[in-house]
């Protein structure tokens, strides 16, 4: 029944309201305090930082989060020539240097993405985070194939339904105190390399099938000491927010919830097709997931207006190698109201 899968279904809206889906690596060799930012303790920044983001606060939104990873590896152009792309670092804006055997982090902003029970609530999707790297000093970026051959440490991710802080969701345990623009880490020790310029890729996947990726050159030089001047910080630290100095959790929407009309889902290779006629009011935003005997197996939150037109909506969800029987359902919901209009009938589906 329909029932069952409301709480699931109210704690992610409850999130989705205030979320705002992306992110991206502010710096690429962070030694700082592991629950403050400290912009003096990054000792590397992105391809593209001194250009787009210099000057520009921790987490703040300028655009830099970068989405087209599967089509073009990288946010901004390459250089044709490996000089001219260390040019494009500055003294105030370096590229990243790395030594075998030296633990490293990188630093992103939550963008409310983290799962914590103080604020967002503990339905925040995580399906992977990982670091690719190229060959030693590249002539062009590698392809999303020759990165994906080419892994340099996954840093996991955070379990559906939990609030591990672990993966992408690694953050603060401040983190209920500004859940747009907590800091989040992820650490590798680096392993034994050629002394050269690299290309490395950030790559996360929130929801199923949506990515967002950071490029980020380095220079690895020969072994020796690890060039950390300071401890780094844990790889995991555990959130604990005051309930003091927590926010109010966000309210679901209110009201009763009807249901669409002509409710189907397809099956088209890894991609399955949610069919529904949207019901008469203001419908802002749709939200479908998959669930299967394991639990969660893809979700995706997108507005009314990518996927419907006139009325007839077809939202797409990419579900990878998933197989079995799952149950599909749907739910549209006015945002700016705070109210249901429209929540389906759930379907079996069989992948």
């Amino acid at each position: 029944a329909l029932h069952r899968a409301a709480p699931l279904l109210l704690a992610l809206l409850a999130l989705l309201a205030a979320a705002h889906a992306h992110s991206w690596i502010e710096c690429t060799d962070y030694r700082g305090d592991p629950d403050t930012y400290q912009p003096d303790r990054c000792f590397g920044y992105a391809r593209g930082y001194a250009q787009r983001k210099a000057g520009t606060a921790f987490g703040q939104d300028v655009g830099f989060e970068y989405r087209g990873a599967l089509q073009t590896s990288c946010q901004y152009a390459r250089p044709d020539s490996l000089n001219d792309l260390k040019a494009l670092y500055t003294p105030a804006y370096p590229m990243a240097v790395y030594k075998p055997g030296q633990t490293v982090c990188l630093a992103w902003p939550a963008k409310n993405h983290a799962a914590d029970e103080g604020c967002t609530g503990r339905f925040i999707p995580d399906n992977q985070n990982k670091v690719y790297i190229s060959p030693v000093n590249p002539t062009r970026d590698p392809t999303r194939a020759e990165f994906v051959d080419s892994l340099l440490h996954d840093i996991g991710t955070n379990p559906f339904g939990t609030t591990e802080h672990k993966g992408f969701q690694n953050c603060t345990k401040n983190f209920c105190d500004n859940t747009d623009k907590a800091l989040c880490q992820g650490c590798f020790v680096v392993p034994p390399r050629a002394a050269g310029t690299y290309t490395l890729q950030w790559f996360w996947e929130f929801n199923a099938g949506e990515f967002y990726a950071t490029c980020f050159e380095v220079e690895i030089q020969d072994g020796g000491n690890p060039g950390n001047p300071s401890p780094s910080p844990s790889p995991n630290p555990n959130p604990s927010p005051s309930p003091s100095s927590s926010p109010v959790p966000p309210q679901p929407p209110t009201g009763t919830p009807a249901t669409p009309s002509n409710f189907r889902v397809t099956v088209e290779g890894n991609i399955v097709q949610f069919h529904f006629t949207t019901v008469p009011g203001s419908t802002t935003h749709h939200y479908a997931q998959l669930t299967g005997a394991g639990g969660l197996v893809a979700s995706k939150y997108m507005q009314s207006a990518l996927v419907c037109a006139g009325g007839e909506c077809t939202l797409p969800l990419h579900v990878g190698s998933a197989q079995g029987t799952v149950t599909a359902g749907v739910i549209g919901f006015d945002m700016t109201a705070g109210r249901y209009s429209g929540w389906s009938a759930q379907v079996q589906v069989a992948l």
